[in-house]
C-alpha cells in the first residue's frame, strides 16, 4: 500500500500545465468541447503519453496505482459546468474496471493523497508566501479573521503563531529569525493537521464533487474549517499582487496564441511544428486533434512555452514587462535575453 500511496503522492500533479490552476482554466476554455483538467491530465499521461515500451500505451501501471490520483470520479460534459472532472474515456474506462473488480471509488489511496495535498498547500503554501512577502502574519490573521469569525480554530491558529515566535527567539538576526519562525509554523501545522485526521462523513455537495457514493472518508476533523479558510487566504493574498495579475495575463497570451497557431494546419502543416508522437493522423477528428495539441502545450513548462511563443511571434513588449518584473526579483538574468541567446546560437 505504502508504494502506491507513494507513487501517487510522487505524480499527483504531473497533469498540470505552464502558469499553473490559471493556465488550466485558459486550456479549457479553448476546448470547451472536450474539456481539459489538471488532474485528468494526470492521468491520461500516465495511461496514453509517457511511454515505458513499445507495445503499449502509457507506463503500464496497474488500475489500482492509476485509482490513486483519482481524486474526482466524474465525468466531463459540456452542458454542464463541473469544474473538476477526468474525460469521458477514461470515466468508462474506470467504470467498468471498478465494477469488475468490486472497488468503492474513492479508493483509500487517493484518500491519502488528497489529504496530503490539502495540508500541504495549507502549510508549505503559507510558508513560501510569507518567504516571497505576499503579506506579513499579521496581516494574513487579519483576513483570516475575516472568514473565522469568532471560530475557535482562530484562537488556536494563533495560538501556533505565538508558540512559533517563541522557537524562533533563539535566533541570531532578523533573517535567521524569519526563516526559522516559518519552519516552525510549518512544521506545527503539518503535525496538527496530521493529528486532527479522521473518518468524517460527506454531504451530498461533497459526494457530488468527488464523484463518490460513501458515506465517509478520511479528512480533517476539528481543522476542517481552519483548513479551508487557509487555503481560501492564501490564495486570494498570493493572486491579488501585481506579479501574479502579470504573470497569468501573459499566462492568457502565451496560451492562447500557441494552441490557435498548432490549430492552424495551413501554419502547421501536417502538424509537423510539434513532436512525431503529437501529430495528427489522416482519420483523427478535430477534437482529436484538440486533445493533441493540448497534450502537447499542457506538457511545457511555463519557460519553455514563453520560448515557443518568442519562437513564432517574436517578442513584444507585454513579455519584456513580465520580464522585467521577473528580474527585479531578483532571479538573475532576463529570461526573454537569455531565450534570445538561446535562439541566435541555434
Amino acid at each position: 500500500m505504502s508504494v502506491v500511496v507513494e507513487t501517487g503522492a510522487l505524480v499527483h500533479d504531473i497533469g498540470n500545465p505552464p502558469f499553473g490552476h490559471h493556465g488550466e482554466r485558459i486550456l479549457n476554455d479553448l476546448a470547451k468541447d472536450i474539456g481539459f483538467e489538471g488532474n485528468a491530465q494526470g492521468l491520461r499521461v500516465l495511461k496514453n503519453i509517457e511511454k515505458k515500451s513499445p507495445n503499449h500505451k502509457g507506463l503500464n501501471l496497474t488500475y489500482r496505482t492509476l485509482a490513486s490520483i483519482l481524486k474526482y470520479y466524474v465525468p466531463y460534459r459540456k452542458s454542464r459546468k463541473t469544474e473538476k472532472f477526468i474525460y469521458k474515456e477514461d470515466y468508462e474506462e474506470f467504470k467498468k474496471r471498478f465494477k469488475e473488480m468490486d472497488v468503492f471509488v474513492r479508493t483509500i489511496d487517493v484518500q491519502i493523497v488528497d489529504l496530503a495535498d490539502e495540508i500541504a498547500y495549507c502549510a508549505h503554501d503559507l510558508e513560501d508566501a510569507l518567504a516571497s512577502n505576499y503579506f506579513t502574519i499579521d496581516q494574513f490573521v487579519f483576513l483570516l479573521e475575516q472568514k473565522l469569525g469568532e471560530d475557535q480554530t482562530l484562537e488556536d491558529f494563533k495560538e501556533w503563531i505565538e508558540e512559533a515566535k517563541n522557537k524562533a527567539k533563539r535566533s541570531k538576526s532578523n533573517d535567521d529569525y524569519d526563516f526559522y519562525f516559518r519552519r516552525e509554523l510549518l512544521s506545527i501545522i503539518v503535525n496538527k493537521f496530521i493529528e486532527d485526521i479522521d473518518i468524517v462523513e460527506l454531504n451530498e455537495k461533497d459526494k457530488k464533487k468527488l464523484g463518490t457514493d460513501q458515506d465517509q472518508e478520511l479528512g480533517l476533523g476539528h481543522y476542517k474549517k481552519l483548513a479551508g479558510a487557509l487555503k481560501k487566504t492564501i490564495f486570494e493574498g498570493v493572486t491579488n499582487s501585481d506579479d501574479i495579475i502579470l504573470y497569468e495575463n501573459v499566462g492568457t497570451k502565451v496560451l492562447t496564441r500557441l494552441f490557435a497557431l498548432f490549430m492552424n494546419e495551413e501554419y502547421n502543416r501536417e502538424s509537423f511544428l510539434m513532436p512525431i508522437e503529437y501529430r495528427f493522423k489522416k482519420d483523427d477528428t478535430q477534437s482529436d486533434k484538440k486533445r493533441k495539441v493540448l497534450d502537447y502545450i499542457s506538457g511545457m513548462m511555463d519557460t519553455y512555452a514563453i520560448e515557443m511563443y518568442i519562437k513564432h511571434f517574436g517578442t513584444d513588449p507585454f513579455l519584456e514587462k513580465y520580464d522585467a518584473a521577473i528580474f527585479k526579483k531578483g532571479t538573475g538574468k532576463k529570461l526573454i535575453e537569455c531565450l534570445a541567446q538561446n535562439f541566435l546560437h541555434k
